[in-house]
């Protein structure tokens, strides 16, 4: 299986990953060795677990903006992303992981069941989908899946 981006096509396979970030720095950088692997505008949640990461907030949507192969900026919204618009922040700190989302925007097939966290296409949270069996298909349209707290795999995307 590869890891796909933040947009996957028809009947890819999506591998939800969690990274491990080392420190949040001013001007919106959290340094990360995989950072490479991160799309522009794709959303991800913090966890802070180190430091007080002064700017930086857990249990909100931030959007990636790739700096180099070992960072990336953040951005409020998905738009500042692909414009280039950092969140504003004060100080160097904060250590932790990152949980990506994966866009969707259409059915999922869930090879290996557990839990999912999902957000619907007109959805602003995520919600859990909890004790989903292997080979289900997730009969509504999804438009982001969370890999916090996720626990299924294998999953393909099926639009049209």
């Amino acid at each position: 299986m590869k890891q796909v981006n933040s947009n996957p096509t028809s009947n890819e396979t999506i591998t939800l990953s969690t990274y491990a970030f080392t420190a949040t720095d001013e001007g919106g950088v959290v340094t990360m060795a995989n950072a490479g692997q991160l799309e522009r505008g794709q959303s991800v949640f913090l966890d802070i677990t180190n430091g007080d990461a002064a700017g930086f907030e857990e249990d909100v949507e931030y959007f990636v903006i790739p700096v180099d192969a070992t960072s990336i900026a953040l951005a409020a919204t998905r738009e500042d992303a692909f414009d280039g618009i950092v969140i504003e922040t004060t100080g160097d700190a904060g250590a932790g992981t990152a949980y990506p989302t994966y866009r969707v925007g259409g059915v999922l097939y869930v090879g290996t069941g557990g839990t999912l966290y999902l957000r619907g296409l007109q959805g602003k949270s995520f919600s859990p989908h909890v004790n989903i069996p292997d080979g289900t298909v997730l009969p509504f349209m999804i438009k982001d899946v969370l890999s916090q707290g996720s626990t299924a795999s294998d999953l393909v995307v099926w639009s049209n």
